[in-house]
């Protein structure tokens, strides 16, 4: 059922210097949010339907639409 509801998946970093937010366009970027801008764009084969950080902030975890899980690393 479409309800109209446009969902963006975000997840803050576990040490709140860093958001992630995936889109249906199979991009996740990543915000600073000291600097207020995107910092890392990584683009995937479908829309991103969630978004994870580790612990440690150095990988993130993306579920896309066309059923695949991708783990990325990050480093700034």
């Amino acid at each position: 059922m479409d309800t109209g509801i446009l969902y963006i998946p975000v997840a803050f970093s576990p040490n709140g210097e860093y958001l992630a937010s995936g889109s249906l366009d199979k991009s996740m970027h990543i915000w600073s949010l000291k600097e207020n801008k995107i910092v890392k764009t990584y683009t995937g084969n479908g829309g991103i339907f969630e978004v994870r950080w580790n612990k440690e902030v150095d990988k993130i975890a993306a579920c896309f639409a066309n059923n695949t899980v991708c783990v990325l690393g990050f480093r700034m």
